[in-house]
């Protein structure tokens, strides 16, 4: 439990004055803010005035493990001008743990004031969450404040923790929602059915289905799994669309627009008649319809603010290094492909297997490979033998820099030790990664704020979340996997409204295109399945 002791709140931006002029009367709203804008700081000052206007004095904030912790460790501290008591939930049933929560519980039971409780979404995959919200609601008769941070956690519908956190509307009808996102990986506006059904029942006046039909283009995509048919419904996606108008403009001009197109078509992308006729048909790229009217629905009850509108904020500098690959990695590769096609037949393999091959061709790229021990089912991962050209440039390359701060953003645990001991022999360097305790997690994040540390290398899942990282200019990503949302968190970490300088963002690549194809899934947040569709198991990891 913190107890918070008051500090100079310094003024907030015009835009979020702006954001609590609009926000501060609604009971449920919605806070579409781009990381690094200061969400949070508006989050904070809007449960406030329901404090002093209304007296409402139990805060719960749903949020990811890493995000709830710096509520309380960072954000709080920094944005809340009120005295308040606080708790981020550990989901390890210690008895230290349980100590904690217990004298949270008590005081929230017996004192008066401001009491904040952050948990994690993982507690309402079963009834923990639900059961813990009650206890700390109960202590006080005023409504409640529930908060939900990073609500595009909560898009998919049918998610037995999605209910659970809907049904929280139900089970506290006068409490004041609000949901929160900065992560610009969701752009489906799908996604906002579950959402804006958190803040309030039927908002948009049809169900998921019918909301789903209403906003999204999507097409049929047919291939083949061991022989058989399949479809997959996909949204469309531009470079599909751009494709087939091609074959479609080049052919009208050649006076052959007839039924072998659709068929070369269908051949080529596998999709449907009518979706051909569709594509053909439309006079621009359209990946979602009547947005118009979705922002016109949502517009009284949302904010919406994007990095580049809110402050003159310097532009992101993106750098690709290329890289070789030793003999050893590349001999691995080749190996593990052949293997995987003698297995599953090469041209049958779902696309599922692909990008589980896939991951393990990018741990290659990285330095290691993981193979099966003698115990059943068990992984261990081994260094590769030979130069790893990535570690060799950042060794090279760190010295070149001076004295400015650098996070390295790696994937796989054990290329975080690695790299944590190689370039701790050059300056001094803290790591993250998942098996990290919660105390030195905070002493490396402390010492890197100071000063005292030049370097961090994390997990992007672990360290990419709610800091507030801008003393650092320089990011190397030294390995990569599917997770846009995770990438564009932890880009935005040395990105915020108070950014001097632009930040430089090098992107480590060995040289197989597979690599470059991830990276620019990522960057453009593209469907990471298109990068296996209708492809060979040989021309996705060609060398």
């Amino acid at each position: 439990m913190k107890w918070s002791s008051l500090l100079m709140i310094p003024e907030p931006f015009p835009h979020q004055v702006t954001a609590n002029n609009k926000l501060n009367p609604l009971q449920y709203a919605a806070l579409f803010a781009d990381m690094g804008t200061g969400k949070t700081r508006i989050a904070i000052d809007w449960f406030i005035h329901k404090l002093n206007t209304i007296g409402s004095d139990r805060v719960v904030i749903i949020a990811p493990s890493v995000v709830g912790e710096q509520w309380v460790d960072e954000q709080l501290p920094e944005h809340c001008g009120v005295h308040y008591k606080t708790h981020a939930f550990e989901a390890k049933s210690t008895q230290k743990a349980l100590r904690k929560l217990d004298n949270f519980i008590m005081s929230a039971k017996y004192a008066e004031g401001l009491h904040i409780l952050c948990i994690h979404f993982e507690t309402f995959v079963g009834n923990k969450g639900q059961d813990l919200i009650q206890q700390f609601l109960s202590t006080s008769n005023k409504a409640p404040i529930i908060i939900v941070d990073e609500s595009s956690r909560i898009k998919n519908p049918d998610a037995i923790s999605v209910k659970h956190i809907v049904a929280l509307r139900h089970t506290y009808p006068n409490s004041f929602r609000m949901i929160m996102s900065g992560t610009p990986a969701s752009k489906s506006p799908v996604d906002l059915w579950s959402q804006f059904d958190f803040l309030t029942q039927n908002y948009f006046n049809c169900g998921y289905v019918v909301f789903k039909a209403a906003h999204s283009v999507r097409i049929d995509k047919k291939f083949k799994v061991k022989g058989r048919l399949m479809t997959r419904e996909m949204t469309l996606d531009r470079d599909t669309y751009d494709s087939i108008k091609k074959i479609i403009a080049k052919n009208t001009f050649q006076g052959r627009l007839h039924e072998a197109v659709p068929a070369m078509v269908q051949k080529r992308f596998g999709i449907a008649a009518h979706d051909f006729e569709f594509v053909r048909n439309s006079p621009k790229f359209q990946r979602f319809r009547n947005m118009d009217k979705l922002q016109e629905k949502i517009a009284p009850v949302t904010y919406a603010v994007k990095l580049d509108d809110c402050a003159d904020i310097p532009k992101k500098i993106h750098r690709k290094i290329k890289l070789p690959l030793n003999p050893e990695q590349k001999r691995l590769i080749k190996d593990l492909i052949k293997y995987s096609a003698t297995v599953y037949d090469g041209e049958m393999l779902t696309i599922d297997i692909k990008a589980l091959i896939g991951l393990r061709v990018l741990q290659i790229c990285g330095g290691n490979f993981s193979h099966l021990t003698d115990l059943e089912g068990k992984f261990a991962t081994t260094p590769i033998k030979g130069v790893n050209y990535k570690m060799k440039y950042l060794m090279e390359d760190i010295p070149e820099i001076g004295d400015q701060q650098f996070i390295i953003c790696a994937v796989y645990t054990p290329e975080v030790i690695e790299i944590n001991k190689q370039i701790s022999r050059i300056t001094d360097i803290g790591k993250l990664h998942g098996d990290t305790p919660k105390q030195e997690r905070t002493r490396v994040i402390r010492e890197f704020k100071a000063g005292h540390l030049q370097g961090m290398v994390m997990n992007p899942s672990v360290g990419g979340y709610g800091l507030n990282l801008q003393m650092a200019r320089i990011q190397y990503w030294y390995s990569r996997n599917y997770k846009t949302e995770a990438r564009l968190q932890a880009e935005a970490r040395g990105r915020r409204i108070t950014t001097v300088k632009s930040p430089i963002y090098k992107d480590l690549l060995s040289d197989i295109s597979f690599e470059d194809n991830v990276l620019e899934v990522l960057q453009e947040g593209k469907d990471i399945n298109d990068i296996f569709v209708n492809k060979a198991i040989n021309e996705v990891f060609k060398l």
